[in-house]
């Protein structure tokens, strides 16, 4: 109470509270030029009634009932209640849910207008407004499927806010991407927006800038974009200024953004403008002199639109869907009321947790008891009753999975009458046995051959599933890079990869490498760090260059172990041919140790040989590192990690010293023709266009395609 005084000693001079307005048009003395008629009025406030009386002093002042039609003296308003549907025979509808009650309505509603055109036709929802799309939806379906929602065979009464409204909820992505953060899926969905023009955001949104993190800034994203004036009204934003200007601000981004973009809209959105833009205009001429943040200003904006009941203007139409005080004055030759079920007519009465129940009947605040909603029901079955010659009521038979009855009060001295009605189903579903035609179609186009990207990852895909293989490589579906507001397993992964090829860049031997310090390999990190295009914060780099020289440390006492090499390449890329396809493979590292050659190829995980010796073989990375040289007699994984190792598969002349080796059934040479002729069958199935959906065991885990290739449809999932 003290704050609400507080507030009001604040409110600007030619301000009003709307709950205040009565006194202060006795304040002012403000009478009306001829007499008052109040029609139907049930309830009044305490301020209306002060102006009331104080009008009745000075002026006629007379009430209209229209149930009874009479008119009467104001100080005879709380009159009796007038007699409810006692006499009248009523149709009754029980139904499952809400959806079936208002398809039902609507179905009535089309069934009397066929039998009579010209019938007027009133229907009740009591829920109206909180569930209008849906409502609105629903008759639309029965009554109009064709133009839906657009449909101009009914009229409906409420409406929702203007901030539900999808031309606004637009604006409110966009500016919450200026003041809060901006993500990749913002970007798109702005792009595509049929609101805005901002077609250069789908380009951003489509290769999401790799140096930038899940969530940044619109401001941190200015030089990815090509329009310069969005930059500058971005880069412009104010700390704080007042509302009128964060409103000039806003109208400013709108109209550089391309908002509303009115020839992409419908009907009902640019009704929702123009509501929209003379809100907008009305807030220009506020004087508040306080200055304010973007986001309190942006907050106020939305409140406001909040609050605002946006009603789209249709056409008359003797099909009128309402709420429950709608129907006061109105006359129809048949009526439909939903929602008398025994637990909502009358509704429970919710005390205010912030006012006494004692207090609210001390002074007469309307509806405060269970009395109050009782002779509330009681007047509008009065009203409805003198409405409608034919009335039909319906309610929902079952309440969170308990049984409930229609309203007591529809039966006293109420003769109804049960009306059993069929499911309503959309006009456009038909039901019926369909058969379903299986047919194989394992071959997609044939590649014309050359030079394919992919390298060893498009063998380990055609090893693991051939359409995985030709989804990602022939059609384009490989599974998007997701940007991470923190370095994830795969960023921490390249930090050390990038650490460890600027050290061995450097010290291309056992020799140099052995002379390598603790203080050198953080120097290394350190700059690995630093050149990354992600900006990590102070606690995270320290953290990581002590990871990072911890797991090197580790590796380095593998390669003093080892026997004496020079590092012939780092990072290299080779061509590999097979069939008539060329793959382009990169290796990580290349060691000479005499005249041989070995491959490592590093690893921040732990990893298995099993795939690699299994025939056919299903990991073919190293079989296809092996091919690369002749002179490539052993390849291995270098394990850079916790419990770093060296395991891989070698000719015995090339098994390093401290690795683990798997053997192999043949030697190594007829072991590399085995790989090759595997690998050529690999590759010649893809570029005859196989893309046959046959996973190895565990491929479907991680595979971002199954809803392309529908495995758990035909449940041939292996795990």
């Amino acid at each position: 109470r003290s704050w609400f005084k507080r507030t009001h000693q604040h409110l600007p001079q030619n301000s009003v509270l709307g709950e205040r307005l009565g006194d202060h048009l006795v304040a002012q003395r403000c009478l009306p030029d001829a007499p008052l008629i109040l029609i139907d009025f049930d309830q009044i406030t305490h301020s209306e009634r002060r102006y009331l009386e104080f009008v009745a002093q000075h002026k006629a002042l007379l009430c209209y009932d229209s149930i009874t039609d009479t008119l009467f003296a104001f100080e005879d308003l709380a009159r009796p209640i007038p007699q409810n549907l006692s006499g009248r025979t009523v149709s009754v509808v029980a139904v499952e849910n809400l959806t079936e009650e208002v398809a039902a309505a609507a179905a009535w509603a089309r069934q009397t207008k066929l039998d009579d055109p010209s019938a007027t036709i009133g229907i009740v929802v009591p829920q109206l407004a909180q569930h209008y799309d849906k409502i609105q939806r629903q008759v639309a379906a029965v009554l109009d499927p064709q133009n839906g929602s657009k449909s101009t065979t009914f009229d409906i009464a409420a409406g929702t806010s203007l901030r539900e409204q999808p031309v606004w909820q637009h604006v409110e992505m966009l500016l919450n991407a200026v003041i809060s953060h901006f993500t990749a899926v913002t970007c798109r969905d702005l792009s595509h927006s049929p609101f805005f023009d901002l077609d250069f955001l789908k380009d951003v949104a489509a290769n999401w800038p790799q140096p930038l993190p899940a969530h940044v800034s619109l401001s941190e994203l200015t030089p990815w974009l090509s329009s310069t004036a969005l930059s500058e009204v971005i880069a412009r934003l104010p700390a704080k200024q007042t509302f009128a200007e964060w409103v000039d601000y806003i109208q400013q981004v709108l109209r550089i953004a391309g908002w509303p973009n009115l020839s992409d809209l419908a009907s009902v959105q640019y009704q929702a403008v123009q509501n929209i833009v003379d809100t907008l205009e009305g807030f220009r001429g506020n004087q508040q002199a306080r200055q304010i943040t973007f986001s309190q200003a942006f907050n106020l904006v939305n409140n406001c639109l909040g609050n605002t009941v946006f009603a789209p203007a249709r056409p008359p139409s003797d099909i009128l869907i309402m709420g429950m005080l709608e129907t006061t004055g109105l006359q129809f030759s048949h009526l439909w009321v939903c929602g008398m079920d025994e637990n909502s007519f009358p509704s429970r009465n919710i005390a205010n947790p912030f006012l006494p129940r004692r207090l609210l009947k001390r002074h007469g605040v309307p509806r405060a008891t269970q009395a109050d909603e009782l002779e509330f029901a009681n007047r509008m079955l009065a009203r409805w009753s003198h409405s409608a010659p034919s009335i039909c009521v319906s309610y929902t038979h079952t309440q969170e999975d308990m049984l409930q009855q229609l309203s007591p009060l529809l039966a006293q001295g109420v003769n109804t009458v049960e009306v059993q009605t069929d499911p309503v189903t959309h006009p456009y579903w038909v039901a019926g046995v369909q058969v379903l035609e299986n047919f194989v179609d394992i071959n997609g186009h044939p590649h014309p051959g050359g030079v394919v990207n992919g390298g060893t990852a498009l063998l380990y895909d055609l090893a693991q599933c051939p359409f995985r293989a030709y989804a990602k490589y022939r059609l384009g579906l490989s599974a998007p890079v997701q940007a991470s507001d923190f370095p994830n397993a795969l960023i921490r992964g390249n930090l050390l990869h990038d650490t460890l090829f600027e050290l061995v860049r450097n010290h291309s031997s056992q020799t140099l490498l052995s002379q390598l310090s603790e203080a050198d390999i953080q120097s290394y990190s350190a700059q690995t760090l630093a050149k990354f295009p992600l900006k990590f914060p102070a606690e995270f780099v320290a953290e990581e260059i002590i990871r990072i020289t911890k797991l090197i440390q580790q590796w380095l006492h593998i390669e003093a172990a080892r026997e004496p090499f020079e590092v012939l390449y780092l990072e290299e890329r080779f061509n590999l041919t097979l069939e008539n396809l060329t793959l382009r493979i990169r290796l990580d590292r290349v060691d000479q140790i005499e005249q041989q050659w070995v491959v490592i190829d590093y690893k921040t995980g732990k990893v298995s040989l099993a795939g690699v010796t299994k025939s056919p073989t299903v990991d073919p990375q190293l079989p296809a590192y092996s091919l690369v040289d002749e002179r490539i007699q052993g390849v291995y994984f270098g394990e850079v990690r916790p419990q770093a190792r060296l395991v891989g598969v070698a000719d015995p002349s090339a098994q390093l010293a401290g690795s683990t080796v798997t053997p192999t059934p043949h030697s190594w040479s007829q072991q590399r023709q085995l790989w090759r002729e595997e690998l050529e069958a690999l590759a010649q199935a893809f570029a005859q266009g196989y893309a046959a959906v046959e996973p190895q065991p565990g491929a479907c885990t991680y595979c971002h395609l199954r809803d392309v290739c529908r495995i758990d449809d035909t449940s041939q999932a292996k795990t």
